[in-house]
């Protein structure tokens, strides 16, 4: 029996200022995005959740590249690898995460901070304070790189890289990609060069030990002082998504991260080394434990897709 309000809730949300402007935002042609975040409210249940979303991108014809997948943080379920691309050009648009607060009397919707509503304690709280989409797009991320004197990479330059991607530290790295408590990782580095040198050796560092990487993404994510420069490196094979994170510090060519990143609640390994944040599978499921979730049935989704 398809339930009526469930349908009409999410057909409601489908058509709503924040999706729309999501989509604009990613289709938008004279600043193409790199990437966006979405915060929302949901009750829908994780499975429900990624097959609505797949559903109506491919309604709205940006169907999703890969396979959407899911990963938390303290209190906030989240969506990683979507990868929407243009469908009738091919064109890949902007890697996007879908950042949740569980809330029962909302199955999908735009965070809305309400009196009384306590989010301070929240990796979200200053990005939601101030709204609930953000793009960074090309002229943003030009910018932002203006903002470093990056130094010219040469054939000493080179060899230090290349010797850093033959490192235990970056042996370490890949061991935390395909560790099942881990499902999103930062390898937090120190570089005094242009991060897109960085990732044409990290992804000839992957294709030696047999990993393909179908997409890199440059990016910047929020810390306590501002926003921190990234690349965002979708894996294929299986399919993954984990991040280089990157401070600019004109004293070293490359080396491992010497102080936190994030700063607290920062999820990192149990030695201690501050050169990696986690995202953990215990996070992710803590949300999904924290009160019942909507399934929606096959009949629900296709109702709801064709009206949306």
């Amino acid at each position: 029996m398809v339930r009526k309000d469930v349908v009409q809730s999410l057909v409601d949300y489908f058509k709503s200022e924040q999706w729309r402007n999501f989509i604009k935002l990613l289709t938008q042609k004279d600043d193409p995005m790199f990437h966006i975040h979405i915060f929302c409210e949901n009750s829908l249940e994780p499975d429900s959740l990624g097959k609505l979303l797949t559903g109506v991108h491919e309604k709205h014809g940006v169907p999703l590249d890969r396979g959407i997948q899911f990963s938390g943080l303290p209190g906030v379920g989240l969506t990683i690898n979507s990868q929407p691309l243009e469908a009738n050009t091919g064109r890949y648009l902007a890697n996007y995460e879908l950042f949740w607060l569980y809330n029962p009397d909302v199955l999908l919707g735009p965070v809305i901070i309400r009196p009384g509503m306590d989010v301070s304690g929240s990796p979200l709280f200053k990005e939601i304070q101030e709204g609930n989409l953000f793009g960074w797009g090309k002229k943003f991320q030009d910018e932002y790189y203006q903002k470093f004197p990056f130094k010219c990479v040469g054939p000493n330059e080179e060899m230090e890289i290349r010797k850093y991607f033959k490192s235990d530290h970056f042996k370490k790295w890949v061991r935390f990609m395909f560790d099942p408590a881990i499902n999103h990782c930062h390898c937090n580095l120190e570089i005094n060069f242009d991060p897109w040198i960085l990732k044409m050796y990290a992804v000839e560092a992957f294709r030696d030990i047999g990993i393909k990487v179908d997409w890199v993404v440059p990016s910047v994510y929020r810390v306590p002082a501002g926003y921190r420069g990234k690349l965002i490196f979708n894996g294929a094979y299986p399919e993954w998504q984990h991040d280089i994170a990157w401070d600019f510090n004109p004293d070293v060519i490359i080396r491992p991260a010497t102080k936190p990143f994030i700063g607290v609640p920062a999820r990192m390994p149990d030695d201690g080394d501050v050169s990696f944040d986690f995202n953990l599978q215990s996070d992710f499921e803590a949300v999904v434990a924290q009160g019942k979730h909507v399934k929606l049935t096959t009949e629900e989704i296709k109702e709801i897709l064709a009206k949306v």
